[in-house]
């Protein structure tokens, strides 16, 4: 009696560079908030530049996923803001989002201890 073993399992040598190129957005929209230093500036371009629905979609998406991935960092990006530009945001991404529903936005706000006096809703 004799067996022949031979490996079955077959590896596809093709990569598929569309969703290593939507991986790669993901990482980067969910790290982008590494400091509200750095995120404060994305935020009052968002606020200010969203003027086409592309560009609208492209920064609610690393602002709901900010919301949800690091809600703490968002909320501290945002105490920098002037009453104008926090009602803004709020308007624009909070209160309708993009992507996210807005129980769920909310939820992760209220995660974090946001100061009375602050502007974005929890």
């Amino acid at each position: 009696m004799s067996f022949c073993l031979t490996s079955q399992a077959t590896t596809s040598q093709s990569i598929n560079v569309e969703s290593l190129n939507l991986q790669k957005n993901y990482l980067k929209s969910i790290n982008q908030c590494a400091s509200e230093k750095t995120f404060l500036p994305f935020i009052k371009s968002a606020v200010k530049d969203a003027n086409t629905f592309y560009a609208h979609g492209n920064y609610a998406q690393t602002i709901e996923e900010t919301i949800v991935q690091n809600p703490a960092c968002f909320v501290a990006s945002t105490n920098k803001l002037t009453q104008r530009e926090c009602q803004a945001l709020n308007d624009q991404y909070i209160r309708e989002p993009f992507f996210y529903p807005r129980a769920l936005l909310s939820d992760s706000l209220s995660r974090v201890k946001i100061p009375t006096t602050h502007c974005v809703l929890g």
